[in-house]
């Protein structure tokens, strides 16, 4: 079955834990700057889905 867009929206959303979970794995094998560069790269990512997120409630309410 296709997924929902909803369903689209949550499974991108899982990325910033993956990259964290990344993050923790290997942390003794990155260096600091590695660390620091993986973690914005999280945070920039949630602030997308975030935005991306209300998109699409906003969209609902439209019922677009």
């Amino acid at each position: 079955m296709k997924p929902t867009l909803e369903e689209g929206i949550l499974t991108a959303w899982s990325t910033k834990e993956d990259i964290e979970a990344l993050c923790n794995a290997y942390a003794g094998y990155m260096s600091q700057a590695a660390m620091e560069a993986f973690k914005g790269l999280a945070l920039l990512h949630q602030a997308r889905c975030e935005a991306l997120w209300q998109c699409f409630e906003e969209g609902l309410k439209d019922n677009v």
